[in-house]
């Protein structure tokens, strides 16, 4: 709670701080204060050292996150943005496909504190990494961002309400981000407590988990390719259907019917990237470039609202 509370009481600041420091510093110190956070965690025999631990990894998801990794994608793309968004967003998702087993495994091996330490030096050197890559702003090194004329085009009549956006579409819209943020994401939270529910044994579930992983990490790919040629309102309301199907499915499978449920994790797979890439996407079409940044905060802030709610139910 500690965590989910902390990243969503920072999201007004990210635009504010980013502009400042820039996309480079910013994410240096967030992978290190991410690391002195899993240091902490290694650590920690009480409470309240946990609860530090817990706001430092919050404020790092916010500063590190969607937001900001949005807003640099935005300088160095005049087109095919939410395509790249989704190739950046699949490497997450590829590493909680690898991750797993090698985290279990030095557990199982060394310790959990042990785990925490090689997480902590991990995001020390990604820090160091990408302090070194990036680069803020394309002029800096006289640069132009990439466009692609064709998608350019496409992406111009697909926009949402382009320039005359109301603060009415912007309160719908923050309405919509924080049901999909109880909807989409909570569900997720759950699937694997739901599915042994439904008597799935151990080793379904995990091949299920699996299932939708791999399928979310090509899933968030093509969502970005779509909405990029099609629009952010004509392709969520695509994906949102997969998702509805996704639900319906996973309530009607049972352990002796694996392939509805595969079925089931395929939806889910596929509609998922609407959290990570489809609030970015959602922003920009419901404003400008003036005013992505800002809409962006909203959206997010919703989302996170929404999810943290749903986090509180047991």
């Amino acid at each position: 709670m500690a965590r989910s509370l902390a990243s969503l009481l920072s999201i007004p600041a990210i635009d504010k701080l980013y502009r400042f420091i820039g996309f480079r510093l910013g994410f240096f110190l967030s992978a290190v204060a991410l690391a002195g956070a899993f240091f902490l965690y290694s650590i920690a025999d009480v409470l309240s050292v946990y609860c530090i631990a817990a706001v430092i990894s919050g404020l790092c998801y916010t500063i590190g996150g969607t937001i900001p990794v949005s807003l640099l994608i935005a300088k160095w793309f005049q087109s095919d943005r939410a395509f790249a968004l989704g190739i950046c967003a699949a490497g997450s998702g590829a590493t909680a496909i690898i991750m797993p087993p090698l985290m279990t495994g030095i557990v199982e091996t060394y310790s959990l504190d042990v785990l925490l330490v090689m997480l902590g030096i991990a995001s020390c050197t990604l820090g160091i990494v990408v302090f070194m890559c990036i680069i803020n702003d394309p002029k800096e090194k006289n640069l132009k961002p990439f466009y692609h004329i064709v998608a350019a085009k496409q992406g111009e009549n697909t926009m949402f309400y382009g320039n005359h956006v109301e603060n009415r579409v912007v309160m719908i819209m923050f309405a919509a981000m924080f049901a999909m943020g109880m909807g989409l994401f909570g569900a997720m939270q759950y699937m694997a407590s739901f599915l042994g529910f439904q008597g799935f044994s151990e080793m379904g579930v995990s091949l299920l988990i699996s299932t939708y992983g791999v399928t979310l990490f090509w899933g968030k790919m093509v969502f970005g390719w779509v909405t990029d040629h099609m629009g952010g309102r004509r392709s969520g309301l695509i994906f949102f259907s997969v998702a509805a199907c996704g639900f319906v499915i996973t309530c009607m499978a049972q352990p002796d019917n694996m392939g509805l449920a595969i079925a089931a994790m395929l939806c889910m797979g596929f509609s998922l990237p609407l959290v990570s890439v489809g609030v970015p996407t959602f922003a920009r079409d419901i404003g400008t470039e003036e005013t992505y940044s800002a809409n962006m905060a909203r959206l997010q802030f919703a989302f996170m609202l929404g999810s943290t709610v749903v986090g509180t139910i047991p």
